[in-house]
Parts: C-alpha cells; structure tokens; sequence
C-alpha cells in the first residue's frame, strides 16, 4: 500500500514460554516467507529487572508488496468489531509521527491462532509507519478509514 512507510511485529519471549510455539506464531502472520523474501528476523535478548533472559524477535517491512500482502491479510483475519474498535480508538492509537500500534493478545494467538486486540502487554506488537503528507494525526485517521472500512 501506498499509505505505508513501514511495518513492525515484534513479540518478547520470557524463558518460562516455549520459543518455537512462540516464533511460529510470529512468522504466521507473513504471508510469504520471510527466508525466500530475504527478510531479516532480528533475535535480540534483553535482562528484565528480575535478571531473566528475555528473547525479543522483530521484523521489519518497507517494501511495498511486502507491505500491501502483510495488510491484506491481517484485514482478512480481523473481525469486522475488531476494524471498527481500531477506528474507534484511532486517537489513542495514533503517535504525532503518523505511526500506529496495535497489541495482539498472545494467548489467543497461541492457543486459537486468534486476533484479538488487548491492552496489555502480554501481546505480539504491531507498529504501522503511516505515509501521510502533511504528517499530521488528522491524516493519519484519514488512511486508518480508508483501510479499515468494512
């Protein structure tokens, strides 16, 4: 899509999870793979304050036909109360650089490969950069119709 800069899923995973369960879970929300399209997979590890390991993976998305297929099939995948509560909580949802996060809960989409939106931070993190010219917040709302309209 032409409205999109850039998108970034990331997800923290404790050492008590299962990491395979946890990364397949991740790459299931790609619609092609990410080997084949040479995308990097950056695995980070970051200490808690309790000094636990915790794996960080990330990916990011510029290309647009990586963009555009990402879009097409998250849209297809929510439901149409999980777009509208978006639209809904677009404000909050929206930083003054254009970019707009979404939070996955992690145990839907591990037990059910469910989404479903949650504010807390046991989740799977979207980031979508988007291209608005001007860069301003009421441009943004503008786009996040556009794509979320059901």
């Amino acid at each position: 899509m032409k409205n999109i800069h850039s998108i970034t899923l990331s997800v923290f995973i404790k050492p008590e999870e299962d990491f395979e369960k946890n990364k397949n879970i991740f790459l299931s929300f790609f619609p092609f793979s990410i080997e084949e399209q040479k995308i990097l997979i950056t695995e980070m590890i970051a200490t808690s304050f309790e000094e636990r390991q915790i794996k960080i993976l990330e990916v990011i998305l510029e290309k647009q036909k990586h963009t555009t297929l990402f879009l097409q099939s998250l849209l297809e995948r929510l439901a149409p109360e999980q777009k509208q509560l978006l639209l809904r909580q677009r404000n909050s949802r929206v930083d003054d650089y254009c970019c707009f996060f979404i939070r996955f809960d992690k145990e839907r989409l591990l037990e059910s490969n469910t989404l479903f939106i949650t504010d807390s931070g046991h989740c799977f993190h979207l980031k979508i950069h988007l291209a608005c010219y001007p860069a301003k917040r009421e441009n943004a709302f503008l786009i996040l119709e556009e794509l979320f309209k059901t």
